[in-house]
């Protein structure tokens, strides 16, 4: 039981950090006409920090 509040509560921050990333906004490159966006970086901070069987699915 223990553990399920601790992921509950790991997954609930890590959706709380892509929401705080999405208010910023994205990075230009001049040189590729795609602007670099930092919720790629919460994405993978994701899958670095939770459960791999959490967040395969």
């Amino acid at each position: 039981m223990k553990q399920q509040i601790n992921e509950l509560t790991r997954a609930a921050l890590m959706l709380a950090v892509l929401l705080g990333m999405a208010w910023l906004p994205p990075v230009p490159i001049g040189i590729i006409p795609v602007p670099i966006v930092v919720q790629n970086l919460a994405v993978m901070l994701m899958g670095w920090l939770l459960p791999w069987r959490k967040t395969a699915w």
